[in-house]
């Protein structure tokens, strides 16, 4: 007895004469033997994740580490408080000047410097 190298194609060529019945049932089994297959690779592969997050949550615990220093706190001097009214009127009068608007129709409400 001689094993047909591509046993699939030589099945495929068994089927061509089948009543129209059986060749529907044949079509139904191989749907459902590569629904299960699917699943089947789908199922392992799930478990393989769960398992490889097992593994990662337990490495993460396992390592005991010494919590680390407080951050020592060194003053800095105070920031240098300036009175900001010529720069605020600078800028209204370029936003003005840009506007073509007067100056009364906004104001500057808060600005950051670099």
């Amino acid at each position: 007895m001689k094993l047909p190298v591509f046993l699939l194609l030589e099945i495929a060529k068994d089927q061509r004469d089948l009543p129209f019945v059986d060749a529907v049932l044949y079509g139904a089994q191989m749907l459902l033997i590569g629904m299960l297959i699917v699943f089947a690779v789908l199922s392992l592969l799930w478990l393989l994740l769960e398992l490889l997050g097992f593994v990662m949550r337990s490495a993460k615990t396992k390592p005991a580490v010494a919590p680390a220093p407080a951050p020592v706190f060194v003053p800095q001097a105070p920031a240098k408080t300036t009175d900001d009214s010529e720069l605020i009127a600078v800028l209204s009068a370029a936003i003005a000047a840009s506007e073509s608007a007067p100056a009364t129709r906004f104001r500057v409400v808060s600005f950051k410097r670099k």
